[in-house]
């Protein structure tokens, strides 16, 4: 919430990427993953899969970044002065 009563809304990239973050995640775990107690190798759908879900993650936090770089540079751009209240 900024000073002059503006409340600037938290971007929820999370939540609108969940559905495609569920799908990628149940697909990996019906894969067949390593097993350090038998010593199985992975299946290369599971490492596939592993990475889908990687990337989900990725792009998530790169919006999220990019969501609060965007924020802190227009409130450089519009104010003079910027306080932080603990």
């Amino acid at each position: 919430m900024l000073s002059t009563g503006h409340v600037v809304p938290n971007p929820r990239h999370l939540d609108t990427a969940l559905r495609g973050l569920r799908r990628a995640q149940r697909t990996c775990s019906r894969r067949r993953g390593p097993d350090r107690r038998t010593h199985i190798d992975p299946s290369n759908r599971w490492r596939k899969a592993t990475t889908r879900v990687t990337t989900l993650y990725t792009r998530i936090a790169n919006q999220r970044r990019d969501g609060l770089h965007k924020l802190t540079t227009r409130l450089v751009a519009e104010h003079d002065v910027i306080v932080v209240k603990t």
